[in-house]
């Protein structure tokens, strides 16, 4: 969606409805999953205001083992949380008072914590989703897919078919076939 969107992208070819449902679904997307579009690796804590809202995250979470820290009401369950703390996840004021002091000790965390040493370049290796861009020599153990082929839409067909654009279809065809 991100590439299409872009002046010269995919979304030219499609009609303003659809470029507007389009641009809808990028921008929802972009607000929920912003915060995760870069991470290079599993986080290493989790922490949740309502778990019983936040289910499917804790359930995820707890699949691939990393730990909860959760504020829990009555009606959650604290069984699935590692490290539950009882408290009203409704009220603001809570909420804001919870956060806070869990901000604030992580803050002084990083502080005390001792910088940790930068790993050499030949170790490291940058990949970038936009580009498709692999580490040199490992190129060869994936294959490359071909980009989907988009189906003419019916209209396209007739108005090729009315000008004569199936004698041209095939010479143009043959010609790249001969090269």
């Amino acid at each position: 969606l991100e590439a299409g969107s872009e002046a010269g992208g995919d979304f030219e070819n499609y009609t303003k409805k659809e470029q507007l449902m389009m641009s809808r679904q990028r921008d929802k997307l972009s607000k929920n999953l912003a915060g995760i579009k870069n991470l290079t690796r599993l986080p290493s804590l989790m922490f949740v205001i309502d778990s019983k809202k936040e289910r499917i995250a804790v359930n995820e979470a707890n699949k691939l083992g990393i730990p909860i820290i959760a504020i829990v009401d009555t009606n959650a369950d604290p069984d699935l949380i590692t490290v539950p703390i009882a408290g009203n996840d409704d009220a603001i004021r809570s909420v804001e008072l919870m956060t806070k002091s869990i901000a604030d000790a992580i803050v002084e965390a990083r502080r005390e914590a001792p910088v940790r040493e930068e790993v050499e370049e030949t170790e490291s290796y940058t990949y970038s989703s936009d580009r498709g861009a692999e580490p040199e020599g490992e190129g060869d153990k994936k294959r490359k897919r071909r980009p989907r082929r988009r189906r003419a839409k019916p209209e396209a067909i007739a108005a090729r078919l009315k000008t004569g654009g199936e004698e041209g279809g095939g010479a143009e065809e043959a010609t790249e076939t001969e090269q």
